[in-house]
């Protein structure tokens, strides 16, 4: 009993801190896999070039009523194509929604943050492979000020983001592969980001 006076003004502490609101864009590195080993025996067959999906751009919006808590949302894409008499596009995108953990810190006089977080995604993929699924996915961030001032802040984001689909479903077919996902999102990211704190 003596501790819950201890736990109550700790918590007061943590939720009277100030709430932020911030949008990031950046590159990630998404592993992609098996939707790649599909569009290269596609190639082969029909004796034609593929171009690989590899870096995807992304957005991210994100609320933090507190500094260790918050939510974020986020829009992720990339690009191949089959390459033959025409050229056939291929994307794959996901849009997953987050709830994060993390908390704040100084080092060096430079503000910095550590997050984790974990979410539902909607994935899919277009062209001439199609589907799409929903899968799991989990992040570690790290966000270090670049300049702060009148209640804005710019930050770089840097971090690992482990997600995957297991498989793809079609109007006609799923698309499974026997070991793994069937759209591996996993992979790093860099980004910058901008915050307005109240």
């Amino acid at each position: 009993m003596r501790s819950f006076p201890v736990v109550v003004l700790l918590l007061w502490e943590v939720l009277a801190q100030a709430w932020s609101a911030g949008g990031a864009a950046g590159l990630g590195l998404p592993r992609i896999g098996y939707v790649n080993e599909v569009l290269a025996a596609r190639a082969e067959r029909s004796g034609s070039l593929y171009e690989p999906l590899g870096v995807a751009g992304f957005v991210q919006a994100t609320f933090r009523p507190w500094p260790v808590l918050g939510v974020s949302l986020t829009y992720a894409g990339t690009q191949g194509a089959l390459v033959g008499r025409e050229r056939y596009g291929v994307s794959v995108g996901y849009v997953e929604m987050a709830a994060q953990l993390g908390w704040s810190f100084s080092f060096f006089g430079t503000h910095w943050a550590t997050c984790s977080g974990a979410g539902v995604l909607w994935a899919w993929v277009s062209g001439p492979l199609e589907g799409s699924g929903i899968g799991l996915s989990g992040v570690l961030l790290v966000e270090g000020d670049l300049w702060r001032g009148a209640g804005i802040r710019l930050s770089v984001v840097a971090g690992y983001r482990l997600a995957g689909v297991g498989s793809l479903r079609t109007g006609r077919e799923e698309f499974r592969p026997r070991a793994g996902p069937a759209l591996d999102l996993s992979g790093p990211f860099l980004g910058l980001q901008m915050s307005w704190e109240g």
